[in-house]
């Protein structure tokens, strides 16, 4: 009876220490202490990011010079483990994956400790690579042996990575999983986020073709007003300079909207005036879009343009600020994504900001990680993996 009660909590222990939380699905690097820590980053030509693929992306930023960004800065920041990646309307085939999220870091002299101190460049590279079942299953086992993870804690930058630092196993055996699953062999897909004058952002992508050439993506949704037929392989959000005086309402452009979503894109131009010009059954419309578009279950990466998926966190953080007696669990409750077993709470440093488009990474040195990162990482961990 005792060997049995023994080999019970040993069997319980050990299903215990092999669940995965978020922070296992979804890893947020933390950002290097000194310059010397910058070469335990994963880097573009790890076989991660060929030349070839990387010179047809747009310059990344003008603060750096583009081979410069190549060869030294840009470093993998993100990374993101799926089962069942899928896009489009509609009941659509899933694909495991791996992505990797990419932004240049630079050192400069902090101001008030004279020291240097680590950054990044509000611009970004998403990496995507296919794996079969096999695979996946393998990366699976090996996340389950090296977690160790607390399953209650909300998404971060990685906990076991802050505690044991590069130099420790569990970075050794992630940087071994990416090295090994992920390379030029499976890269599919390369999406990329510019940045021009501190506040006009760019998104673009290129997806590999059957036969190994590469293609511009047309962004899901969008059409030209004048040219119906035509494809639309970027999109732009321009916030006006006088913006900066308030970063907690929007004012700018944005290049092409969705014709349907009219309410939303009048919201992003001028969210001063929308509030006090727009009835509340207006104003409702635009936050139900946020909502939605941050729920994966009624939105994937297909069905959103790049620049509402981007800030849809920060439009449904206007909401409540705005309209701090409205139950926004009760009025959208068919649209808000809850999933009880796991700790939703977003850890952004101002993510209400409206300046900060980033979905998974780094504005400056603050880690920014959207609410519609948080909860497809929680979807997935639904299921047993």
């Amino acid at each position: 009876m005792i060997l049995l009660y023994v080999l019970f909590l040993s069997f319980n222990l050990f299903a215990q220490t092999n669940q995965l939380g978020l922070n296992d699905l979804s890893i947020l690097i933390p950002l290097p202490k000194n310059t010397n820590e910058m070469t335990h980053f994963l880097s573009p030509f790890d076989d991660l990011l060929p030349r070839s693929v990387f010179k047809l992306l747009p310059i990344l930023t003008p603060m750096i010079d583009q081979e410069k960004n190549y060869l030294h800065n840009l470093k993998v920041i993100g990374i993101r483990f799926d089962p069942c990646f899928s896009e489009g309307f509609g009941p659509q085939a899933c694909q495991s994956q791996i992505r990797l999220v990419w932004q240049p870091i630079y050192f400069k002299t902090d101001s008030q400790t004279g020291f240097l101190s680590p950054n990044t460049m509000d611009t970004a590279v998403h990496t995507f690579y296919n794996l079969n079942s096999s695979e996946w299953n393998h990366v699976v086992s090996i996340l389950k042996n090296i977690s160790k993870t607390d399953i209650t804690a909300p998404l971060q930058i990685n906990p076991t990575l802050q505690q044991q630092g590069f130099a420790g196993l569990f970075w050794a055996q992630i940087k071994k999983i990416i090295l090994k699953s992920a390379g030029q062999k499976n890269l599919v897909r390369a999406t990329v986020s510019t940045i021009r004058m501190d506040r006009v952002w760019a998104f673009q992508g290129f997806q590999k073709r059957v036969d190994g050439t590469w293609k511009q993506m047309e962004i899901p949704t969008l059409k030209s007003p004048n040219h119906p037929e035509s494809r639309i392989v970027n999109q732009a959000f321009f916030i006006e300079p006088d913006a900066f005086l308030n970063l907690t309402e929007f004012k700018g452009t944005v290049t092409l909207m969705d014709t349907k979503n009219t309410t939303w894109f009048r919201l992003l131009a001028d969210s001063e005036k929308f509030k006090a010009t727009q009835t509340e059954d207006q104003i409702k419309t635009a936050l139900q879009i946020a909502f939605k578009l941050e729920n994966p279950n009624q939105h994937n990466p297909g069905t959103i343009d790049c620049v509402s998926c981007h800030l849809a966190q920060t439009v449904r953080l206007w909401g409540t600020k705005n309209f701090p007696t409205w139950d926004f669990n009760l009025l959208f409750l068919q649209e808000n994504y809850v999933n009880p077993s796991l700790n939703l709470k977003n850890t952004s440093v101002n993510p209400a900001h409206t300046n900060r488009v980033r979905s998974f990474g780094y504005f400056d040195n603050e880690p920014i990680i959207s609410q519609r990162v948080i909860n497809e990482t929680a979807e997935i961990l639904k299921n047993p993996l």
